[in-house]
């Protein structure tokens, strides 16, 4: 909101305009819809919005400089071997596992 010029800047995530402030004046209030003349304009409720899946780390077993910075092989609580993933040391900075790993290795990481 603008009050000095009476504009307001709108974010269209997406469909971007041209120009992304518009005068107040210009703008219309939210009306309810009404269904039984428009239809194809009815609003559809949204389906249920899934989280990812937590995985929690059980250990690191082994790190390695990748790019500007290191990287470590994370071992996830109750996986195999087989779904070992390497992280940035910023996707681990509030993870006990790397406080562990440092602590036992006397690596830093960026």
């Amino acid at each position: 909101m603008h009050p000095e010029s009476s504009n307001i800047t709108v974010f269209h995530p997406n469909n971007p305009p041209a120009h992304g402030q518009h005068y107040t004046s210009k703008l219309f209030l939210y009306n309810e819809n009404d269904a039984d003349m428009f239809p194809s304009h009815k609003f559809v409720e949204p389906g249920p919005v899934f989280a990812p899946e937590e995985h929690f780390v059980d250990r690191i077993v082994e790190a390695r400089w990748q790019g500007r910075g290191w990287q470590y092989l994370v071992c996830f609580h109750g996986y195999g071997p087989e779904h070992d993933k390497w992280k940035s040391g910023q996707e681990l900075a509030n993870n006990e596992a790397l406080d562990v790993w440092l602590a036992g290795n006397g690596e830093e990481s960026d």
